[in-house]
């Protein structure tokens, strides 16, 4: 199973359709910060499921701040991770993983990409795929691809 993993759109709705059209991925997920360009997304691309949360600047509530999803047996939590404050450290959300027995955890909010292994848990912040017009901050999104009893995932430039 191959997922795209979005996160701080910001309203950039062409280069995740973009994205979408070059993976051609069975999942997305979005992790917020502007949900409402995941729910374009998915009206574009009815096809493909969509799993999101909302960001610290969505007025949507009609979402979960927080889900674990399970997917090809693997749990996998997502959260934007404001409300873990993921800009000051990790730990909280590690917790947070561990406790629900994430498999992964993915999150967002701080615009930089993250990904490393930690004591088998995966942690993944797939950066910002809302292009950036003072250019300080590459685009990019996450790949996770689940095959077997394998998780492998990367994140990509724009």
């Amino acid at each position: 199973m191959k997922i795209v993993v979005f996160a701080d759109s910001h309203r950039d709705n062409e280069t995740m359709t973009f994205v979408v059209k070059k993976e051609r991925p069975e999942l997305v997920i979005h992790l917020g910060d502007h949900i409402t360009d995941a729910e374009h997304l998915q009206k574009d691309f009815p096809e493909i499921p969509m799993e999101m949360v909302p960001g610290n600047t969505d007025t949507v509530i009609c979402y979960p701040y927080e889900k674990t999803i399970i997917k090809n047996k693997k749990r996998i939590y997502i959260t934007h991770g404001d409300r873990y404050n993921v800009q000051f450290g990790l730990s909280r959300i590690f917790y947070k993983g561990e406790s629900v027995n994430a498999d992964m955890i993915l999150f967002g909010h701080t615009h930089i990409p993250y990904l490393e292994n930690e004591g088998g848990i995966w942690m993944m912040n797939p950066g910002r795929i809302g292009r950036v017009s003072r250019n300080s901050i590459q685009a990019s999104y996450g790949i996770i691809l689940l095959k077997n009893d394998e998780i492998c995932c990367s994140i990509k430039n724009i």
